[in-house]
């Protein structure tokens, strides 16, 4: 029920900063416990979407939606395109799922529709418990990792946001890994992730750069040639073919 989530969400986030602590005592009562408390965690946004209203009109992957063809055309107009502010749409699992960022008057936030065995349900409001952000995801469906952006913790302001990815496992998503800085991430089929680094000296003139993996971390930022970084105006927020075969900025 809503009310026994609420409270094993609240008990999970209290208990979040004392997991390390807990590791290092070694014990196999606690590390039970953490185990349970963590596939709750990674569950809580499918339990979400269970509760959800169905839209019983709508049936099939990617709500349903004839591909456009050549000529591009609105996708499904009063739904997901709507008066509010949307970007950044999201298809995962075969198009089943749809995450999608959306602001307007009375809502704000990364809101999901999932195709249930009963069909489309209405969107629902999610937010991952833990701490890597959820503002401009982005996601490859051939390495299963969804990228997303949070607001930089550095101490020095401004700087470049960060930015995390996780991976997904089954029908839920794994905990965030902070990887790289940038405005908004692309990941590759090889795990490359390239995004926009702000030089804050010039205006928020932005460069697209790079970051490649690198054993459990990540290497970078590795800047792109001046044939796409010119020197006399910002190149931004690049879209990259899985197999890094073209780019769109």
């Amino acid at each position: 029920t809503p009310l026994r989530r609420m409270f094993f969400r609240t008990l999970v986030q209290s208990l979040l900063p004392g997991l390390q602590m807990i590791y290092s005592l070694n014990v196999h009562e606690m590390k039970i416990t953490i185990t349970l408390l963590l596939l709750l965690l990674m569950s809580d946004i499918v339990a979400l979407a269970q509760d959800a209203k169905i839209i019983t009109e709508l049936n099939g992957p990617y709500l349903g939606q004839k591909p456009p063809g050549m000529i591009p055309e609105i996708f499904a107009e009063g739904i997901i395109s709507t008066s509010a502010m949307e970007n950044n749409i999201v298809f995962a699992d075969d198009g089943r799922e749809i995450y999608i960022e959306r602001t307007d008057s009375a809502h704000k936030g990364l809101f999901l529709y999932r195709w249930s065995e009963s069909g489309w349900q209405e969107p629902v409001r999610i937010e991952f418990i833990d701490d890597g952000g959820q503002a401009h995801p982005t996601y490859n469906a051939h390495i299963r990792t969804l990228v997303t952006m949070r607001r930089s913790k550095a101490a020095t302001q401004p700087s470049n946001p960060e930015l995390s990815i996780r991976k997904r496992e089954g029908c839920n998503w794994s905990t965030s890994k902070l990887v790289a800085q940038g405005m908004q991430g692309c990941i590759t089929d090889n795990g490359v992730i390239y995004t926009t680094i702000i030089d804050f000296s010039r205006k928020f003139f932005g460069h697209i750069a790079r970051f490649i993996p690198d054993g459990d971390g990540y290497k970078g930022p590795e800047f792109l040639p001046a044939i796409i970084n010119h020197p006399d105006f910002s190149t931004e927020l690049p879209t990259v073919a899985p197999d890094e075969s073209f780019m769109i900025f």
